[in-house]
């Protein structure tokens, strides 16, 4: 499908900016320097863009895209599935997204999208919050409501962002994992493992709550 854009402004603009971003950060990237790889005008990413922050936002959104398309949150599994088998292809999918594929383009294009979440560099990355990251909230939120009867609200957004947060530190401290746990330092040859393990830990503290919790 790329070869058949190869001619297209639009995708070239998008493929230079995807590298200069990964190597220069968003503030350090210049639309010239972009235009000369992709063999356009300025003129063309306003055209095709509007403005660099929104250039941005789109090379991100690319990048989300091509890794949901890959690690899909609903592999194998349909919402007729039991809730712990749903709640593990979740997690395995999210730490999926984050492994850099032997790629050091995507592995800091998957940094600096972490960074949007984190802070956002623009009122334009809100956008990838809205489109992408609230539907997959909404998702574990729906699981966990399964998996917690009982539980208040609050104990199920709760439960939902110490999953997540398992998740990201696999994913943003490999170098200190490497020291402290190397076997949890996240790698494609490992992901079942840490997979496995934020899933037994978590469950852990979901049977915990349901033991408060009346019958």
């Amino acid at each position: 499908m790329e070869n058949a854009h190869k001619t297209d402004t639009k995708w070239r603009i998008l493929c230079a900016a995807r590298n200069a971003f990964a190597e220069h950060g968003p503030a350090n990237a210049r639309i010239r320097d972009i235009c000369e790889r992709a063999q356009a005008n300025v003129a063309a990413v306003n055209y095709h863009f509007g403005n660099k922050d929104k250039l941005y936002v789109a090379v991100l959104r690319d990048y989300l895209l091509r890794k949901l398309e890959r690690h899909p949150h609903d592999t194998d599994v349909t919402s007729d599935s039991p809730p712990r088998e749903r709640l593990r292809v979740f997690i395995r999918s999210l730490l999926a997204q984050f492994l850099n594929d032997d790629d050091a383009v995507s592995e800091k294009l998957g940094r600096l999208l972490t960074q949007e979440f984190i802070d956002p560099s623009s009122e334009y990355s809100s956008s990838l919050l809205e489109e992408h990251i609230l539907p997959l909230h909404r998702l574990l939120l729906q699981i966990l409501r399964e998996m917690l009867p009982h539980a208040s609200d609050r104990e199920v957004a709760r439960c939902a962002l110490n999953i997540v947060g398992q998740c990201l530190h696999s994913c943003l401290a490999p170098k200190a994992l490497r020291f402290q746990a190397p076997e949890l330092a996240l790698a494609p040859a490992n992901l079942d493992a840490v997979t496995s393990f934020i899933l037994d830990f978590s469950l852990g503290g979901i049977e915990r709550l349901n033991g408060r919790q009346p019958a």
